[in-house]
């Protein structure tokens, strides 16, 4: 769903927003994801202090190895 939907309704297009639970085994396109990581960095936090790091993994048997460390990630 594009924000532009919603250009003079921000409430409506965020109560819209749903999660997603099951995903597709296709990469994320570089584009998509420089979007979601340039929003990300853009995004506010307490002081301007920024605290946190994202690292990209694309690599499938790495991916299945970080998911069996945690129930959710599967």
């Amino acid at each position: 769903m594009e924000l532009t939907r919603y250009p003079d309704h921000p409430v409506a297009f965020l109560e819209s927003l749903r999660t997603v639970r099951s995903f597709e085994r296709k990469p994320v396109s570089r584009e998509a994801l420089d979007d979601v990581l340039e929003v990300a960095r853009w995004s506010g936090s307490a002081r301007n202090r920024q605290p946190w790091e994202f690292l990209v993994v694309r690599d499938r048997g790495t991916l299945e190895r970080l998911a069996v460390l945690d129930g959710y990630a599967r």
